[in-house]
């Protein structure tokens, strides 16, 4: 077998055990960082996992950023709102929002 045989097979086992890893610990829906994503996702993600490809965890990947987003979205809402009460007393003189 050819050194290049070898070092593929190597790094494909090493692949497919991250890949099952990564799997078990944030998409499995048993793990304790399970990203929260749905049934259908985990179930694809877990039939395509032998072997792995590059575009494995991107159904993962878009359903967290997606969640992240949407915590964003509504943590620069209450941001506005706040920086809106704290001009508004700061217009009218009320110093309890300042440090």
């Amino acid at each position: 077998m050819a050194l290049c045989s070898v070092i593929w097979i190597s790094n494909n086992t090493q692949v497919t055990k991250k890949a099952r890893e990564i799997y078990s610990q944030h998409i499995s829906l048993t793990s304790d960082s399970f990203i929260g994503c749905k049934h259908q996702i985990s179930h694809n993600i877990e039939k395509e996992l032998s072997p792995p490809y590059e575009e494995l965890f991107d159904e993962g990947e878009v359903y967290a950023l997606e969640v992240l987003l949407q915590a964003w979205m509504s943590m620069v809402v209450m941001d506005r709102q706040l920086l809106e009460q704290v001009i508004s007393a700061f217009i009218q003189g009320d110093s309890s929002y300042l440090c």
